[in-house]
């Protein structure tokens, strides 16, 4: 059925999906109870599918190191004025173009969050056409036009559009489910490691050239 309904949007994912309805207990380890627990099962099908794509993770990855900021804020229930905290001060409303972020201040970020002073992050921009708003945005405005960014990257590599076919809802729910819970996590746990890779080997070649200068 996922292969069917992601081929030939024009299909009607629910008439499709009673097709494979079946009593709760008719197939073990799997949930084909009612329409919606059927293409519940097509979505993980598919988003299981894309998030192993080598091509669109890569393409994902260099896009959010052009595009992505590393944000870090004070973490939860920590006091600002610690001094131990406090040496964090910098950074407890920090944003920047993570692919720019200089090796030190990354450094800082990620020595603060061991010590779980910091929560960082990595984010995308808001759209500037949002920006300009009178209203600021809420933060949850602010996420959902991150998703809905992300959602155009994924969808443009796959070559879909949203054209109003019975399946279209479905396969945008799906991309969208896609990044969220299976690709968002992981690229930030990549480019992070990149970073701090990047960050730290930066370091060491200026602390050699600077103790080869002073012999």
């Amino acid at each position: 059925l996922a292969d069917a309904l992601w081929a030939n949007p024009s299909l009607d994912p629910q008439v499709e999906a009673q097709a494979y309805v079946k009593p709760a207990d008719a197939i073990e380890g799997a949930d084909f109870s009612s329409a919606g627990a059927v293409l519940d099962g097509v979505r993980d099908i598919l988003s299981e599918r894309w998030a192993e794509d080598a091509s669109l993770i890569q393409a994902l990855r260099e896009w959010l190191w052009k595009e992505g900021l590393f944000t870090s804020h004070l973490a939860s229930g920590k006091d600002e004025n610690q001094a131990e905290v406090a040496k964090f001060r910098d950074y407890f409303d920090y944003s920047e173009p993570i692919g720019r972020v200089p090796s030190h201040r990354a450094l800082a970020v990620f020595r603060g969050r061991a010590l779980e002073f910091l929560d960082a992050k990595l984010t995308l921009p808001v759209p500037e056409a949002l920006n300009a708003t009178a209203e600021p945005l809420t933060p949850t405005a602010a996420a959902q036009a991150a998703n809905a960014l992300a959602e155009g990257r994924i969808a443009l590599h796959l070559n879909w559009s949203h054209s109003a076919r019975p399946s279209d809802d479905l396969i945008r729910k799906t991309i969208l489910w896609t990044w969220r819970v299976k690709l968002s996590l992981s690229l930030e746990r990549d480019l992070f490691a990149r970073l701090r890779e990047e960050s730290a080997m930066l370091l060491r070649m200026v602390a050699r050239r600077s103790s080869i200068s002073r012999k």
